[in-house]
């Protein structure tokens, strides 16, 4: 099943040299409308859980900022 929320409106709050916040009012999937504050820059973090036995823990979640 594919997920998607649709994108509404954008609101810069502040753009500086390195990155840019703004405010995404989007609807949702069951056609409700929320907030999506999002933080714009040129690198990021990922951390990936992995237990005693060595399995990775993974979880299936749609992110608007990736737009999948």
């Amino acid at each position: 099943m594919s997920h998607y929320e649709k994108d509404l409106e954008r609101t810069d709050i502040y753009t500086g040299r390195i990155y840019e916040i703004a405010t995404h009012k989007v609807e949702l999937e069951d056609g409700s409308v929320s907030t999506r504050d999002i933080v714009y820059h040129n690198g990021g973090v990922c951390v990936l859980a992995v237990d005693a036995d060595g399995d990775l823990l993974l979880v299936k979640q749609f992110r608007f900022a990736a737009g999948r």
